[in-house]
């Protein structure tokens, strides 16, 4: 049997926003790894059918299995493994496209992101079944698919938040960093804050919140860029003043990692930035 299988498509007549680097179905190995490094240009989307692994970033794992989801952002390192007592089926897209960007900023799908028990195997299928089938419809069925999949990964996740009555110390994290969001980021000052280890921290946050602290502060900031860039007339660089950036150019750069944009094409009105 086939360790996995894979497809691609053939660039569409018609641009659509997406491009499909590809898209297959691994099966169960207990030597599944895969590792990816912080220059992947495309967002992963995998749906677990069945079994169990690992999925480890930089500052934490979770812990997939049936019924579960999960998404990188591209440029995002980790790394996932199967159970070797139980290894995944899972079925897995890689896509990215200024459609995708725009969608997954919509839809607050940034980083890396756990969806656990969210029953997408019907949009996850129609998504592969498009790539498989092929044909003149095939990126079209596949934006489709697409756009239903990033649209319920966020209704699962809104759905899992107002479920969970969020703790003291969640709230009392996310209340100093909603109030500081601007200033340098400080691990140290938040464990300060509820007299817990890092890693203590990192997982209370989390858990209530979905994503880590720092994420949350790159939303913030990432949010509030595009708001001064859409409705004001500053500059880069007074915007990256009232970001916290120590300069136009390190916004810049910070800018085009988070949205694959240039800040200057969010801009109102181009013709009166100085």
């Amino acid at each position: 049997m086939k360790l996995e299988t894979t497809a691609i498509l053939s660039d569409p007549e018609v641009p659509s926003g997406i491009t499909l680097h590809m898209a297959g179905i691994t099966h169960p190995n207990p030597r599944y790894r895969m590792k990816r490094w912080n220059r992947t240009a495309y967002y992963i989307f995998e749906y677990v059918l069945s079994g169990s692994g690992v999925l480890e970033t930089e500052d934490t794992a979770y812990y997939p299995q049936g019924g579960d989801a999960y998404v990188v952002a591209q440029g995002m390192p980790c790394e996932y493994y199967s159970a070797r007592h139980d290894p995944w089926e899972k079925i897995w897209i890689n896509v990215n496209g200024e459609l995708i960007d725009t969608l997954c900023m919509h839809y607050q799908i940034n980083g890396v992101m756990y969806f656990p028990q969210c029953n997408l195997e019907k949009e996850f299928r129609r998504a592969i079944n498009a790539v498989f089938a092929g044909g003149p419809e095939a990126y079209l069925e596949l934006t489709l698919a697409m756009h239903a999949i990033i649209a319920k990964l966020y209704d699962c996740n809104m759905r899992r938040k107002l479920a969970n009555v969020c703790s003291d110390e969640a709230r009392l994290l996310k209340e100093y960093l909603d109030g500081n969001w601007a200033r340098k980021f400080s691990q140290k000052k938040l464990c300060s804050l509820i007299h817990k280890s890092p890693a203590q921290m990192q997982r209370i946050f989390k858990k209530d919140f979905g994503i880590s602290p720092g994420q949350y502060v790159q939303q913030k900031r990432l949010k509030m860029a595009i708001q001064y860039l859409e409705n004001t007339n500053f500059t880069l660089r007074r915007i990256a003043e009232h970001l916290g950036f120590s300069n136009e150019y390190y916004f810049a750069n910070w800018f085009k990692e988070q949205t694959g944009a240039a800040p200057k094409s969010y801009l109102n009105q181009p013709d009166k930035r100085i």
